[in-house]
């Protein structure tokens, strides 16, 4: 993150001309233009200063609200700011330094192997930092392939409020991203315990931003971290007093050794894209089979998966045709084994409103507006008294994910809004399924009865031509 480039980006997106940034720092054109060229730089005792008085100037023209948005190519990883204040402080951080950079640059010192390693203190120093490093790795790699593995303290008490501002603009369109989130599995259950609801709802979160993938191993985590493949680690520790504290160590031997002994735990993915899962199912075509032979405990349907798709409209999909044959055994068996099958208000009307019915590895079928009544009626077959006990209607805002829950095995699904991106989270624990049956029975989630009668009504409003939005 060069100075002067920074300061020009800057500059760009205030819309202010550049002599008059140059009059409000003192300076003459000619200075700022040798600064914003990279032929000389501040003084390096007045770096303070310098970057205080430019981040004064230039917040008070750029802040605005989600004004975080404006800054997306230069700070991919960044937070939305709660006062002008708070976004003067981050962008004096940022000119401060891009300027000890440039000097350590400048000065011909061996930036791949310093002496000395910098940490910062406080929870506004880490979380502007966090932010100010990574953007700038992420930035600079252009070329290569930037393989990022993390254990960040997600909901550790003295960094939850902090990390859970961040802002990860777009983060999955830099394709040199590789993403790896690595936890211990023996604390999995212990999560879902104190943070269930949170982690369930950063699941999509974690996808949409950063395109992020799960890793899990049997040993203990000795240290929360962020590490960039042969550029930079984040060390997150925790003070006695719990103030966080951040050390940013760039020696490369270093890394060399810890990348090598973080690939020595022997951590296991957890989390399939489209095409792993689907090659996963074809080399192990009896995989659906061993599955549904330990029976399936319950569904949570927060999106509209089409269990109600016949084999034959999955044809205009891609995909071979184990895929599919599984998908429609998978859905068959949910249907008439009397699965107990949650479903939100929102996955209901969503499929009449957009006509997509969603197979997961394929995608999603598109049905016509007259098509999509005719659909749903074909639910009509599944309902009887006896089966009424086994269905649940939410009405609350929930991710948007499904949720397929066998003894000591729950998937979570995720697919984006272009239906064509997609991962399944494959958890050794059904703490997900207790923990979502908990805050059902306890009233946590507003539920609605949901039985033969309550459909038909459904039904009928949808024929008469209004689009109900509840019961």
């Amino acid at each position: 993150m060069k100075t002067g480039k920074l300061l020009e980006k800057l500059i760009c997106i205030a819309k202010m001309p550049k002599t008059d940034f140059a009059l409000n720092m003192h300076m003459t054109p000619s200075g700022l233009s040798k600064i914003l060229t990279g032929k000389r730089l501040p003084i390096l005792k007045e770096k303070k200063a310098f970057s205080k008085q430019a981040a004064l100037y230039l917040a008070e023209t750029i802040y605005d609200y989600n004004c975080y948005m404006k800054l997306e190519e230069t700070f991919p990883v960044i937070y939305d700011f709660s006062s002008k204040y708070e976004f003067e402080i981050f962008l004096a951080s940022a000119i401060e330094y891009s300027i000890d950079r440039d000097f350590i640059e400048g000065n011909s010192e061996n930036k791949d192997y310093p002496d000395t390693e910098t940490s910062f203190i406080g929870k506004k120093a880490v979380l502007n930092m966090v932010c100010i490093l990574l953007s700038d790795q992420i930035t600079n790699a252009v070329d290569e392939t930037l393989p990022i593995y993390s254990t960040l303290p997600l909901f550790h008490p003295s960094y939850s409020d902090t990390f859970v501002r961040l802002k990860t603009i777009a983060l999955k369109n830099w394709k040199i991203l590789s993403t790896n989130h690595i936890f211990n599995y023996s604390l999995l259950d212990t999560i879902f315990d104190k943070y269930g609801m949170t982690l369930l709802s950063s699941i999509p979160k974690l996808y949409e931003f950063a395109n992020v993938d799960l890793w899990v191993t049997e040993e203990k985590m000795e240290s929360y971290f962020v590490l960039l493949k042969n550029h930079i680690l984040l060390a997150f520790n925790v003070m006695s007093d719990g103030t966080p504290l951040l050390t940013a160590i760039r020696h490369k031997s270093y890394l060399s050794t810890f990348f090598t002994n973080l690939m020595k735990k022997k951590i296991r993915k957890i989390s399939y894209n489209r095409s792993e899962a689907s090659a996963l199912l074809e080399k192990n075509p009896g995989i659906i089979d061993k599955f549904l032979s330990k029976g399936v405990d319950a569904v949570y349907n927060f999106i509209s998966l089409g269990y109600l798709l016949e084999r034959h409209e999955l044809d205009v999909l891609d995909g071979k045709d184990i895929i599919k044959d599984s998908i429609c055994k998978l859905f068959n068996y949910i249907l008439t084994k009397e699965t107990p099958f949650t479903v939100t208000l929102d996955a209901m009307t969503g499929f009449f409103a957009t006509g997509k019915a969603i197979a997961p590895l394929l995608g999603a079928v598109s049905f016509s507006q007259e098509d999509r009544l005719p659909y749903l009626e074909r639910f009509s077959l599944y309902l009887d008294q006896e089966k009424a006990d086994k269905l649940q209607l939410v009405n609350c805002d929930m991710p948007h994910i499904a949720v397929i829950c066998s003894p000591r095995i729950n998937i979570v699904y995720y697919i984006d809004s272009t239906y064509q991106s997609e991962r399944f989270y494959y958890f050794e624990t059904d703490k997900i399924n207790k923990m979502l049956k908990s805050k059902i029975a306890d009233g946590s989630l507003k539920t609605l009865d949901f039985n033969e009668e309550v459909w038909n009504y459904y039904v009928d409003e949808l024929k008469t031509g209004v689009h109900p939005t509840g019961f």
